[in-house]
């Protein structure tokens, strides 16, 4: 079993996909806009400018395998499988906030 770990009415727990992702990434630029002492604003281009970069093996973990199959219920739904890059179940990876915040900041500029 997979998941970001949290802490919640005394027990430990896994949550994953948006529950996990949002509040993450919401952390994360709270961060990055301290430090950069500013609102950072739209980020997607930077993004896409560092993971396109010698720094994206640096500011990501790529996650290269598994998918988002289901089988529930005697009912299979294919998913879209984890490859080397972008793709559509992990997107960029996971982020290395200590390398990607600096990096993401340098390239609003």
């Amino acid at each position: 079993m997979t998941g970001l770990a949290f802490y919640q009415a005394g027990a430990w727990s896994l949550a994953g996909g948006t529950s996990a992702s949002a509040p993450l990434w919401a952390g994360l630029m709270a961060i990055a806009n301290q430090m950069a002492g500013h609102p950072l604003g739209f980020i997607n281009p930077a993004l896409y400018k560092l993971a396109m970069s010698s720094h994206y093996t640096q500011d990501f973990h790529d996650i290269t395998t598994g998918d988002n199959s289901i089988n529930a219920s005697g009912i299979t739904v294919t998913g879209y499988p984890a490859v080397p890059g972008w793709d559509p179940i992990t997107g960029w990876g996971s982020p290395d906030a200590e390398k990607l915040l600096p990096d993401l900041i340098a390239a609003m500029k």
